[in-house]
């Protein structure tokens, strides 16, 4: 059993993780002293940062075939791992997440589907909710790793066997870098771990746009053609299908389609 002090730095690292893993990946933005002075749990996190780095991921299917595109956009993140967690890291998704958190019983199990730095995966464990964390991109798995405080799963979307049911998926700007053949089999595949009543999130750019953009691979949807590819899911209906801005700075005039859609109740 933790003591009372173990357990007061426990929950002092997971208020601060946020800025805790932009000093990490940052060390450059801040003078090394002065974290020092004002976080003393600063220099345990650096040296489980070397740790972590250090250490490979193994993947859940071992060496991984995939599809050239995915390649890829692998390819970017683990390029450029740094600045997408500082784009990312402290972006504001609390309204959607609490919206999400509406469909999902206390203490349920999420599936964070593309968990990026992690930053939705913490959340939810401090909310009190199990989690299973997943990205494809090792860079960002260990980031994520070192966010959570617990095992992020490395595997492609197409490739990871989900164990049991869960009551929430959680796919943030994730299944977007699938192509269209690739994106409906895997929607169908995690609609299959969903309990009943259990809730699908996911959310894509706007737009209709398919193909690579700056390094990656994007598939653009609209509320039309995202309401299409539902109705060839079996029992997975949509709920809430709405537009939000882009919440990362500088970019509020971008639009992205969210849906909640809910597994149906077997008779």
């Amino acid at each position: 059993m933790r003591t009372f002090v173990e357990r007061k730095k426990t929950a002092f690292l997971h208020a601060h993780a946020v800025q805790l893993l932009l000093w990490m990946w940052y060390p450059a933005d801040y003078n090394e002293a002065v974290k020092l002075q004002i976080i003393p749990e600063y220099a345990i996190l650096k040296r489980q940062r070397q740790t972590l780095f250090r250490t490979a991921l193994p993947h859940q299917d071992g060496v991984r075939q995939m599809p050239g595109y995915t390649a890829d956009t692998i390819g970017y993140y683990e390029k450029n791992a740094e600045k997408f967690i500082r784009d990312t890291a402290s972006a504001d998704m609390r309204s959607v997440r609490e919206a999400f958190l509406a469909y999902i019983p206390e203490g349920g199990r999420i599936l964070d589907l593309g968990c990026g730095s992690g930053r939705d995966s913490r959340a939810f464990l401090d909310a009190g909710y199990r989690v299973t964390s997943l990205d494809g991109s090792p860079a960002l798995c260990r980031a994520a790793q070192l966010l959570t405080g617990q095992e992020v799963i490395c595997s492609l979307f197409q490739e990871y066997r989900p164990e049991g049911l869960y009551d929430g998926i959680w796919a943030c700007a994730s299944l977007l870098h699938l192509s269209g053949e690739d994106l409906l089999y895997t929607v169908r595949k995690y609609a299959g771990a969903l309990r009943s009543g259990g809730c699908f999130y996911m959310s894509f750019k706007k737009g209709d746009f398919s193909g690579e953009r700056n390094g990656r691979f994007f598939t653009d949807l609209t509320k039309e053609s995202l309401s299409d590819l539902l109705s060839q899911v079996n029992d997975l209906k949509t709920d809430s299908l709405f537009l939000t801005g882009d919440v990362r700075p500088g970019r509020v005039s971008e639009e992205w389609i969210n849906v909640f859609a809910i597994k149906e109740e077997k008779e």
